[in-house]
């Protein structure tokens, strides 16, 4: 029996054979014109201001911003002084309207957390009553050391300017409620009252939410409901150029994160979450202020707030949910959608079974080298993912900083996030030379176009919302296959341009998610991109094979030269440009702590090494050592002594009883105040509970441990608490106040590259005290 030889045809890009190989001018050509069009779709994203004054019915930026000075002045967490400024402006704006203003004040509750809030609503009739209302909401407080400027400022002052401009028009067929909810960083309190005690909370029929991550970027719908189908085709019309896609609901519904919209979504309420996320670094930190948010992105918001509120307000028909639909956006054409459904996986697998028959046929494939190939091309993944991911570890190994940053995220990241994905590029265009040495161009390419197949099958069944963006290239790629089996496109330049146009038409799909999922996940976990792009170019494998003009009669693998070279100048440019200054501050950890308990005074850091600045209050003696109080008996901190004490909160118990009709059950009622009015309290209690009541609300569910909650807001009023155990234990409680107004100046003068570290308890003030009963 004779060898099977698969025979190489002007499709099969084959190493050795000149004549099936473009010259240099169409390769420079081809990779220069996907380079700019990748380029120019990830840029398309981008907002742009428009300073033209605005005319009637327009969004007026410029007056939002002058809201937006008013209200990001300073950090205005929950409690402080500054919050309750911001609330009477809130108040006096929607009063200047002509609109009555309701403050709704009470205790707001989450898993974690309870805090005093005050929401502040107020409603515009609509002109059909009996109707379900639109829910316009957006929080108001802030991070403790954030002016929230981005966070959640410019949401607050579109949604004033929204406001202007319905009143000056008829009003919509449906009221709409409005909700600048408090506490939303403390835990979503103030959207949990409104949800649970307040009466227009049966009148909502949709919520829209507006939050910011970032200062800048596009602005995006993050999430919906379940059967949101009505929303997706109102909101496609109202705005069809809102970068909007089925993925990131089914990707935000498996992550740990959460709105104000959740509340209302868990209570079954439909809705959409719209925020902006790019330069995040500012999110939660100093430098979060007016003069560093992007006035094209608070313009953007604003023009689909009103427009969105405009369309779900007027409404004839109102309906609540529906079916699924998978959508996304595309450059130029805007919004897309369409019902998931198996049979595009049908047609798909029927042209992919065609395309190997064929093959097979024209003794261009081996099938059993077809599937031999599918654990090549997992390698291939997990090298460009690797080399990601290598890279990230490099730059923690060369540069410490990056681990303090939030999230993973750096100030000058994109000269890291380029060299990242470059290196996948370069993986996977090297790796391709020794590929095709053990597979022909056709067993590759349709052994990839399997392993899209089972990956569209999976997500279909599993998570549909992200299906378009494998059926899109994998239809495409087995488009290519079908053209090429017509003579004229076999020729090498015309099958490298069809090829490079495919992979254009696959990059719409791709490019834009790129920017998003690395602005979203960050550099820590850029791999996902490069998992993407080597994904991407293990179908278009034609493609890469195509771009090898000859050197000395041999194809020469002219992508990976470049994108190696290219690779090394954007790692270089990384490691060159200065992470941290003025502008962009390094976030750094100092914290003082009173233990009244033993009547010794702190100075401590979380961070790795003392930096430049904290390097003062921690002297070469100065070691690492657990702090004994809540959270950090087991955690290794830099420890110095430190001068001062304050009055610790004070732990009142109320009564101590037993409940005969439980069954012997203690029941000890305490009343904690803290010392200062806008602290934070976190409490530890340790004993066998039974159930804790926090301001009359039972809470039920305990882990093994202690338990440990956090209180906001309670000021002189106190925080009430009840505590169920068995008769006869006895009950510890250590009570942690923390105040975020440390002001380390008089030690040492705080430099202007230095900025409390978000996301923790920087740069406050600490008292810890403990009782036991």
């Amino acid at each position: 029996m004779s060898e099977f030889k698969p025979t190489p045809s002007s499709a099969d890009t084959v190493p050795g054979d000149a004549d099936s190989v473009v010259s240099w001018p169409l390769a420079m050509i081809l990779l220069s014109l996907t380079a700019i069009c990748c380029a120019a779709l990830l840029a398309a994203l981008t907002p742009h201001f428009d300073p033209t004054p605005p005319g009637p019915g327009v969004f007026d930026v410029q007056r939002a911003q002058a809201s937006l000075e008013q209200i990001a002045r300073a950090p205005h967490p929950i409690g402080s002084a500054e919050h309750g400024r911001v609330r009477e402006y809130l108040i006096k704006s929607l009063q200047d309207l002509g609109m009555a203003v309701e403050v709704q004040e009470g205790v707001g509750h989450s898993a974690w957390s309870s805090g005093r809030v005050k929401n502040i609503i107020s409603r515009i009739p609509g002109s059909r009553p009996g109707g379900k209302a639109v829910l316009l909401m957006a929080h108001y407080d802030t991070a403790p050391h954030a002016p929230g400027a981005a966070d959640n400022g410019m949401a607050v002052a579109a949604v004033l300017e929204t406001l202007r401009q319905l009143r000056q028009e008829p009003p919509l067929l449906h009221d709409l409620i409005v909700l600048f909810s408090d506490g939303e960083e403390a835990g979503m309190l103030g959207a949990q009252l409104f949800a649970s005690e307040h009466p227009a909370r049966d009148a909502v029929g949709l919520v829209l939410n507006f939050e910011m991550r970032g200062a800048g970027g596009p602005l995006l719908m993050f999430e919906t409901q379940s059967g949101s189908a009505p929303q997706i085709r109102t909101l496609a019309q109202a705005l069809p150029q809102i970068q909007a896609n089925s993925l990131f609901y089914e990707v935000y519904r498996l992550m740990p994160n959460y709105t104000d919209f959740s509340v209302f979504k868990n209570q079954g309420v439909a809705g959409l979450n719209f925020a902006a996320i790019e330069d995040h670094t500012r999110y939660h930190s100093r430098t979060d202020t007016l003069q560093n948010i992007d006035p094209a992105t608070l313009q953007q918001l604003g023009q689909s707030m009103l427009a969105a509120v405009r369309a779900f307000g007027q409404q004839e028909k109102q309906q609540s949910h529906g079916g699924e639909l998978v959508y996304f956006h595309l450059p130029v054409w805007g919004m897309a959608y369409y019902p998931p459904s198996w049979l595009p996986f049908f047609v798909c697998a029927g042209l992919l079974l065609w395309q190997v028959r064929s093959a097979r046929r024209e003794q261009h494939l081996r099938l059993w080298k077809t599937l031999a190939s599918l654990p090549v091309q997992l390698v291939w993944l997990g090298l460009a993912a690797g080399s990601a991911w290598l890279l990230w570890r490099l730059q923690l190994w060369m540069d410490g900083d990056y681990r303090i940053s939030a999230h993973g995220g750096m100030p000058q990241q994109l000269w890291h996030l380029l060299a990242m994905q470059l290196a996948a590029l370069t993986v996977c265009a090297a790796m391709l030379q020794g590929c095709l040495r053990l597979f022909s161009l056709h067993e590759w390419r349709l052994g990839a176009a399997l392993l899209w197949l089972f990956l569209l099958g999976l997500s279909l069944w599993r998570a549909p919302g992200m299906s378009y963006l494998l059926l899109g290239p994998l239809a495409l790629a087995l488009l290519g296959g079908l053209l090429q089996s017509m003579a004229y496109w076999r020729r090498p330049a015309p099958a490298a341009c069809l090829w490079s146009g495919l992979l254009i038409l696959a990059l719409c799909l791709h490019a834009p998610l790129w920017r998003l999922v690395a602005q979203a996940l960050t550099p820590a976990m850029a791999w996902v991109c490069a998992l993407l792009l080597a994904l991407l170019l293990a179908l278009f494998a034609p493609w890469l094979a195509a771009i090898r003009p000859p050197v000395s009669g041999k194809p020469w693998p002219l992508t990976a030269a470049l994108s190696a070279a290219l690779f090394l100048a954007c790692g270089a440019a990384g490691l060159l440009t200065p992470q941290y200054s003025p502008h962009y501050p390094r976030p750094s950890h100092l914290a003082w702590l009173y233990d009244a308990e033993n009547e010794e005074s702190w100075w401590f850091s979380r961070d790795p090494q003392p930096d430049h600045y904290t390097r003062f209050f921690f002297p070469q003696q100065a070691r690492l050592r657990p702090l004994p109080v809540l959270g950090d008996e087991r955690s290794l901190l830099w420890l110095h002594p430190a001068p001062g004490r304050l009055a610790p909160p004070q732990i009142e118990v109320l009564s101590d009883r037993i409940l005969q009709r439980r069954g012997a059950v203690r029941a000890i009622e305490l009343k904690i105040r803290p010392a200062r009015a806008d602290a934070q309290l976190k409490l530890q209690c340790k004993g066998r509970l039974l159930a804790v009541h926090v301001e009359g609300r039972r809470m039920d569910k305990f882990e093994d441990g202690p338990w440990i909650w956090l209180a906001h807001g309670f000021g002189e009023q106190g925080l009430h608490l009840q505590f169920e155990l068995e008769s006869g234990l006895r009950l510890h409680c250590g009570v942690l106040e923390r105040s975020f107004d440390l002001d380390p100046s008089a030690q040492a003068p705080l430099q202007p590259d230095i900025m409390p570290r978000p996301f923790s308890d920087a740069f406050s003030r600490q008292v810890y005290v403990a009782k036991e009963f």
